[in-house]
């Protein structure tokens, strides 16, 4: 519980988007940072509530783990699908050419990562048991006999 307890005492600071990405010409970059700030913080309380081992109000369904994993699922496909996007935007090198060099070892690793096994690893699983469990994604996870959690067959509909 350390580390929920620590969670709670986080600060948000609001401000106005104009304020904060003030120019013209970056901001297709800044769209693709800001998305990843958001998803960053999504990942962090995702795996946050797959790590504690209870969250007594969410626990009462019975399906706070797999509701966690479905979402970090989710949340990883959006952050690959943010980074190669953003890697491929011309305007994008010149931020590049400024990365000492283990960020940029760090950036080309993460790109080569997600476009290896984004479309073949994290986009199938996503399909499977990531998002909303939709009659559809039990459908595709039957017909190619992949393993599901019990508890996300149990999930919630829509």
């Amino acid at each position: 519980m350390q580390e929920m307890a620590r969670f709670r005492r986080s600060r948000t600071i609001y401000r106005d988007l104009d304020r904060v990405f003030l120019d013209e010409s970056t901001r297709k970059i800044d769209s693709y940072s800001c998305a990843m700030a958001v998803l960053f913080e999504d990942m962090r309380i995702e795996i946050a509530g797959l790590a504690e081992r209870e969250i007594k109000p969410m626990d009462i369904a019975g399906n706070r783990v797999s509701y966690f994993l479905r979402r970090s699922i989710a949340t990883l496909k959006e952050f690959a699908h943010a980074i190669t996007d953003l890697d491929k935007l011309p305007e994008f090198g010149a931020v590049k050419g400024r990365f000492d060099a283990k960020s940029a070892n760090n950036w080309n690793r993460s790109v080569r990562y997600f476009n290896r096994y984004g479309r073949t690893l994290i986009t199938p699983v996503r399909h499977t048991i990531g998002g909303h469990f939709r009659h559809t994604s039990a459908e595709h996870a039957i017909e190619n006999k992949f393993t599901v959690p019990k508890a996300a067959c149990l999930g919630e509909s829509r």
